[in-house]
């Protein structure tokens, strides 16, 4: 396909029609996949603009490795304005999520609102994570502990969390929280914190959290997270520069202090959120309280998979109590 820039300004509704003419015209040799999840996103981004503002535009960008949509309007937005089911006369409300769950990457700024949809048409079979993971409860009935695993072209997600208790009732909270994350993935992991701390005033039970993505286009990992949950990098110092080496051979990324939910909520109010390099052929390891901190990798074990170390590290490091595990070998 030849390169295409173009720009839709957006007053009514026949410029929407046209915009979906056009869509239609370009992509139609394209996958279905393909071809709904544009349609969706420029839908919800054109309907909002006139829905929240006098006029705006839709910048279209195609090459043959992606599609950009670029919805620009005067309008403003809150970071808790993302969470779905919440809109006002300036939001995208609703239709802001349906967007960010059909993109492939999704940016945005809040005032005045730039919304940035990405998809890519071609798809690199570019497998440069060994990702296994393991959740065991303490109890028959349930587990308030969970992992969540999303994968895009451009990246990996993951959380973490561990919902205090055992059993049903536990697991009934970790479901209604799965639920929210998957909805709210697609957003910048400080913004998703603050979505998340917001939605879990309402619990009766504490839980804690963290927050993982691995980006696969530029080598870059971003961490945040609240309470008693972990994340390691155990680094192959045989196949890194030595500056690496400022915490010896691994590097416990921080948490923020607090718990949220329950009775006696607490949390630090800045989710900062920490950004590495991803160290070539390294262990990250993310793990609730139901396995020990005191987890070592020797550098024996680095020619190791991921499967072969989550194993080893249940068989010696795990407590009595529920427990998530993930171990991440990076390529």
């Amino acid at each position: 396909m030849n390169k295409i820039d173009k720009t839709f300004v957006i007053k009514n509704n026949s410029d929407i029609v046209k915009i979906t003419i056009f869509l239609k015209e370009i992509l139609g040799n394209y996958p279905s996949n393909i071809r709904e999840s544009v349609d969706i996103a420029s839908s919800e981004l054109t309907t909002n603009i006139l829905k929240h503002s006098t006029t705006g535009e839709l910048k279209l960008s195609i090459d043959d490795e992606k599609l950009i949509l670029k919805a620009c309007n005067t309008g403003k937005l809150s970071v808790l304005d993302f969470m779905d089911g919440r809109t006002n006369k300036n939001t995208l409300g609703i239709g802001l999520g349906v967007a960010g769950r059909s993109a492939d990457e999704f940016y945005y700024k809040l005032s005045p609102v730039e919304i940035t949809w990405i998809k890519y048409l071609t798809i690199k079979n570019d497998n440069k994570f060994d990702i296994v993971t393991k959740v065991e409860p303490l109890v028959f009935g349930g587990c308030g502990d969970r992992i969540i695993k999303i994968e895009l072209p451009s990246f990996v997600f993951i959380a973490l969390f561990d919902v205090a208790g055992h059993g049903r009732i536990a697991d009934e909270k970790a479901k209604v929280l799965t639920k929210f994350i998957n909805n709210h993935y697609y957003l910048e992991l400080n913004d998703i914190m603050e979505c998340f701390v917001e939605y879990a005033k309402d619990m009766d039970r504490r839980v804690v959290i963290e927050f993982l993505k691995l980006w696969k286009t530029k080598d870059q990992m971003e961490f945040c997270g609240i309470g008693d949950v972990s994340c390691k990098i155990f680094y192959n110092t045989k196949n890194i520069n030595r500056h690496y080496l400022f915490r010896d051979d691994h590097e416990t990324l921080v948490m923020k202090s607090g718990v949220l939910g329950g009775v006696k909520q607490y949390w630090m109010k800045d989710f900062n959120v920490i950004k590495r390099e991803i160290p070539k052929s390294a262990f990250i390891i993310m793990f609730s309280d139901g396995i020990s901190s005191s987890i070592k990798i020797d550098s024996e074990h680095f020619n190791k998979n991921s499967q072969e170390i989550i194993d080893q590290i249940f068989n010696k490091y795990k407590r009595e109590d529920d427990r998530a595990l993930v171990v991440i070998k990076c390529k």
